[in-house]
């Protein structure tokens, strides 16, 4: 059913070797409007200059896109890897240009630093040398967060963006109904289960890390099997929720029930792959396995706040 929201619009800033991790931003922002807009009236709309922008001719490029995405934006979310952009006249790159606007403005700006491996054949050193600038120069005046993967971006920007819509919720406070007694049961139980999920996953996440003289094999089954039987669980809660709270928010619950299936059947995840792959793909569990557990507690925060 329709529902009254506010919507800010996001901008996605990145220089051209993040297109991956800009996609993954757009995903995110989407999947975090699924999880929370219905509850909490606030949405985030994704702008990309590859999408977004519209031919026009008679200034600079990036004057163009200042004028056309980055002034009407309310936020702006940079990823940086190996590469730091062209000049535009103005800044040593469109990507730092356009960051540096929110900065003046006042806006919200989070930036995330990829570690990603990069074959240092197709490495450009001058790009890279103006990269780990920027960085250092960055350290100064902000708070920003690196990740490995694309699997680890998604699932820190899940994290991170409830908690941004938490506050704008805050900021925008709506009136919600009180809930029945039967509604706050299923929240109490469900966030205690959440509790018990993280807590044995980081014992034996512990345990993995601790064992450095050859692959524990033994923590990571426990940690395959933690995974694979929240599956059941997270569907219960969802059944449970629907037609008692917000849809979203069942669909959310719902849905790291199908997430945690993936993982279960994924086949370089079953436990004899496991075993003969060796370490890499312990690792790679893990990665996963932790991705899969900040989108938990993005989920949990929205059912504690918002029920």
């Amino acid at each position: 059913m329709p529902f009254p929201a506010i919507a800010y619009r996001v901008l996605i800033a990145s220089p051209s070797d993040t297109v991956a991790a800009r996609f993954v931003v757009r995903e995110s922002l989407h999947s975090c409007n699924s999880a929370s807009s219905f509850s909490t009236g606030i949405v985030l709309l994704p702008v990309m200059w590859e999408i977004d922008a519209v031919p026009e001719v008679g200034e600079r490029p990036q004057g163009i896109i200042n004028r056309q995405l980055v002034a009407g934006a309310d936020m702006v979310i940079g990823t940086f890897w190996t590469r730091f952009g062209s000049p535009t006249g103005i800044a040593e790159s469109g990507t730092e240009e356009e960051i540096q606007q929110f900065i003046d403005t006042g806006k919200p700006v989070m930036l995330y630093f990829s570690n990603g491996l990069v074959d240092p054949r197709r490495l450009d050193a001058t790009q890279y040398a103006k990269v780990t600038a920027y960085r250092k120069k960055m350290q100064a005046q902000a708070i920003y967060a690196e990740y490995d993967s694309d699997d680890q971006l998604r699932g820190r920007l899940m994290n991170d963006l409830m908690r941004v819509v938490q506050k704008l919720a805050a900021d925008n406070p709506r009136k919600n109904p009180p809930q029945s007694p039967s509604v706050m049961l299923i929240k109490a139980q469900f966030l205690a289960y959440v509790d018990s999920l993280e807590k044995a996953w980081k014992e034996e996440q512990e345990k993995f890390a601790a064992l450095t003289e050859y692959p524990n094999f033994y923590a990571t089954q426990v940690g395959h099997a933690i995974l694979s039987s929240s599956e059941e669980s997270f569907h219960d809660y969802a059944h449970k929720m629907y037609g008692r709270v917000d849809d979203s928010i069942a669909f959310a619950v719902d849905n790291l029930g199908s997430k945690a299936f993936g993982i279960r059947r994924a086949r370089h995840f079953h436990w004899g792959n496991l075993q003969q792959d060796g370490e890499d793909n312990l690792h790679t569990f893990w990665r996963v396995g932790e991705a899969f557990m900040d989108q938990v507690c993005a989920v949990r925060s929205v059912v504690e706040t918002s029920i």
